[in-house]
């Protein structure tokens, strides 16, 4: 009795043939995202993950509306390390601290809430032109973004970041600078703001940031408009 209750179980759980438990795994693993999608607090973005994912499975595909996958790449196609909600507290590499006020780091601690809760940031700036901002109802979040290119003209943000951080540092916030990886395009503004903040020349202040996040380079392009306002 109890070899033909579990033989029985087993074929419930364990589908006879390949594409029927292929079936089963697709369709569990979209009910398990969608149970952990309803118990965040940023389900959209989630959703979105989910139908994204999801499309890649031809099987699956057939069923999913084109608005509805294209919407869902846009929600998450983002060139960065992360594009979903980060649901653990992050380390040293993905956040470092420039001032007691100011930190400086990468989209993975961005949308992480646990990780910007654990350094008290009340304020994200965001140096992308096209990574999501996954915690902008949370956590109040600006954007200025631009490309990580040695054309792009870094003085159309340059002093309006610098300003904007400042101001949110003089009203008791703390806030968190990224970009992508936290080396090129938030980098520069980071050692902008020390120029700023301590009448610093560029070298000084590239050699302060590197200190505290070894991985800051600024590309040539941005290297160049540091150096004239030193």
């Amino acid at each position: 009795m109890h070899t033909f209750a579990l033989n029985h179980a087993t074929t419930l759980l364990l589908p006879p043939t390949a594409t029927m438990r292929s079936h089963a795994c697709l369709v569990l693993a979209v009910v398990v995202l969608a149970v952990y999608c309803m118990s965040t607090e940023k389900p959209s973005m989630l959703f979105d993950v989910i139908i994204y994912r999801v499309s890649k499975f031809p099987l699956i595909k057939p069923y999913l509306s084109h608005e509805l996958t294209t919407n869902a790449y846009k929600a998450v196609k983002c060139p960065a390390p992360s594009d979903i909600l980060v649901p653990m507290e992050l380390g040293s590499s993905h956040v470092s601290r420039v001032t007691e006020y100011l930190y400086l780091g990468d989209v993975c601690a961005a949308h992480s809430l646990a990780t910007m809760r654990r350094h008290g940031i009340t304020t994200i700036v965001n140096m992308c032109l096209n990574c999501p901002d996954a915690l902008d109802t949370l956590i109040e979040t600006k954007r200025f973004g631009i490309r990580d290119a040695v054309d792009e003209d870094l003085t159309r943000v340059l002093e309006p970041a610098i300003q904007y951080i400042e101001g949110k540092i003089r009203a008791g916030g703390r806030v968190f600078l990224h970009c992508k990886a936290g080396v090129s395009r938030s980098g520069a503004i980071a050692v902008g703001y020390i120029m700023y903040k301590n009448q610093w020349s560029y070298a000084q202040a590239l050699s302060y940031v590197q200190s505290v996040r070894a991985v800051v380079q600024p590309n040539e392009g941005f290297v160049k408009t540091l150096q004239k306002h030193s």
